[in-house]
């Protein structure tokens, strides 16, 4: 029997914590203490033993009732594990999570199987293998399209810009995401700047042969996974198939490597058909939601 226990952000060994999500086998980087820290307003955990196995959990207050939501630019969490733990009846977990908040929406991680919830895509590709048998699963109308970008005479490169690209997000595409606050794009230049100094962050460009900007990826890298964390195409980048370029140059450059590629998604019909155009993998993460608010407030979150 194993003792849960639910700790506020100060009460949790950080260190502790950190070597759980490293060490755990089905640890991402958003559950790192330093991520949540910057893109989560307020977080607590549950703990599972001697940090066995622990769960973030991200929440924030309204008219004084503290509830879970999920913070932008933060995928997926759960309850992650040691490799060997024996897994906890997680019907116990969710009794504890809805003990401590009255309402709470929470994505959970790939290999937390919960009922009662409905599941988002998230689509991965395996680099373990050479650029050649990657490429091979391509579909035609990808390999078609990258045959024609490359006569666009396409340069593809690093940078460490982050800010560059985090703003160009915001500028192009920033109306398609209303629920993105100005603080929120703050908490990512934060972390983005923590993430550059640990090596975390990776950033590719695609530019013509005059130096213009057509497309960038801003991704998290861990000893596991490349996140696809941000894209930006300009107008022009889109008529250059720009984006379709970096994502095979992203595949080549880390081909051959124990890593996965995580395209983070998405449930929209045209990217997600974009994306399993590369040959991926569904590895769906799950959605809960709970209401135990009191009347009248019940019927402001349905």
């Amino acid at each position: 029997m194993f003792l849960l226990r639910h700790l506020h952000r100060k009460q949790i060994n950080t260190k502790q914590w950190d070597d759980c999500i490293s060490g755990a086998c089905n640890g991402l980087i958003y559950a790192k203490s330093y991520y949540l820290d910057a893109m989560a307003e307020n977080w607590d955990a549950i703990i599972v033993g001697d940090y066995d196995a622990v769960m973030p959990i991200p929440w924030k207050k309204k008219y004084g009732i503290a509830y879970v939501y999920p913070p932008p630019f933060l995928q997926q969490l759960g309850l992650f594990y040691k490799v060997g733990f024996i897994d906890l009846d997680m019907d116990e977990i969710l009794q504890l999570f809805r003990s401590k908040f009255r309402f709470g929406e929470y994505y959970f991680n790939y290999s937390n199987h919960i009922k009662t919830t409905y599941t988002r895509k998230n689509f991965i590709i395996d680099l373990a293998q050479p650029y050649l048998r990657i490429s091979a699963i391509f579909k035609a109308d990808l390999k078609r399209d990258l045959k024609k970008a490359v006569l666009n005479n396409l340069q593809y490169g690093k940078t460490e810009d982050y800010t560059k690209a985090i703003q160009l997000f915001k500028t192009l595409y920033g109306q398609r995401f209303p629920n993105v606050s100005r603080d929120d794009y703050k908490r990512l230049l934060n972390v983005s700047a923590t993430l550059n100094e640990k090596g975390e962050c990776l950033i590719r460009e695609v530019k013509d042969n005059s130096g213009n900007l057509l497309s960038f990826s801003l991704c998290l890298i861990d000893h596991r996974r490349i996140y696809y964390l941000l894209s930006t195409t300009t107008p022009e980048g889109k008529t250059k198939l720009a984006n379709h370029f970096l994502i095979d140059n992203l595949l080549r450059e880390f081909s051959s490597r124990e890593l996965f590629f995580d395209f983070e998604g998405s449930d929209i019909s045209g990217i997600a058909h974009f994306f399993k155009s590369f040959g991926v993998v569904d590895q769906p993460y799950y959605f809960y939601r709970w209401n135990a608010l009191p009347w009248p407030l019940k019927l402001f979150k349905k």
